[in-house]
């Protein structure tokens, strides 16, 4: 057996840094709220964890990895994840995280899931290609105050309610870094989020934004020069075979 000479986050820091180390950091990467492998592991059912997740808590995910920690003697750091940070209401990536939560589907509420299936991403064409054009012309935020009820499926919550979540999310990732550095676990990363490209290309699908990848699109006019025209035509000949 290795002999330790190193606290976790010397071991850590050493890593990251290509120093030497005693041995190769262990830092398994799970979303504390939500953590698939430990619940399993558990032997419970994701779909009751995922009220505890719903809620904006999360303290029974966090409980089952801490409950991991210690029957596996413990690791190195953490490269955990909370899931989405809560973006102010006047933002564009507010309505990029509420498009994708929008458009997933979880155990306990989804009948196509089971009880012991992960979120999944129900994807759909949420915006048409005509929509990129109304994405050029008002910019992302404006373009999801006009059009959020008909990609997202519902009407957002009102201000006061985000807020609220907002807040409730806050104190959520503060107490579960506190509960981590008391129980000496270094902390790699907290809040994990996507792209705008990603988001765009979801809601399109994947297989759509790919195909319209090379088509130049302009603002106002909408117009396009002739090596676009040809691209598009070409597109739709491949559709067709």
């Amino acid at each position: 057996m290795i002999k330790e000479t190193m606290t976790s986050e010397e071991r850590l820091l050493a890593a990251i840094n290509l120093e030497p180390y005693d041995r190769v950091p262990v830092t398994p990467q799970m979303n504390l709220s939500f953590p698939l492998f430990a619940i399993r592991h558990k032997g419970k059912h994701t779909a009751e964890v995922y009220e505890s997740y719903a809620r904006g808590s999360g303290e029974e995910g966090l409980q089952i990895v801490l409950d991991l920690f210690d029957e596996v003697g413990g690791w190195d750091g953490m490269a955990w994840s909370l899931g989405y940070p809560p973006y102010p209401d006047n933002s564009s990536l507010y309505y990029l995280s509420l498009t994708s939560w929008g458009m997933s589907a979880f155990p306990g509420e989804d009948e196509r899931l089971s009880l012991d299936s992960p979120k999944q991403f129900a994807e759909r064409e949420a915006i048409t290609a005509e929509d990129y054009d109304g994405i050029i012309n008002l910019g992302w935020l404006k373009f999801m105050e006009k059009n959020a009820e008909r990609i997202i499926g519902s009407t957002p919550p009102p201000p006061e309610v985000r807020s609220c979540l907002a807040k409730r999310r806050i104190e959520s990732c503060i107490k579960m870094r506190d509960v981590l550095y008391n129980r000496q676990i270094p902390a790699i990363s907290s809040i994990s989020t996507l792209d705008p490209q990603m988001h765009l290309s979801l809601l399109r699908t994947l297989t759509q934004f790919t195909l319209e990848l090379g088509i130049n699109r302009y603002p106002a006019t909408g117009a396009k020069n002739k090596a676009t025209a040809q691209r598009e035509s070409h597109l739709r000949v491949g559709q067709h075979h």
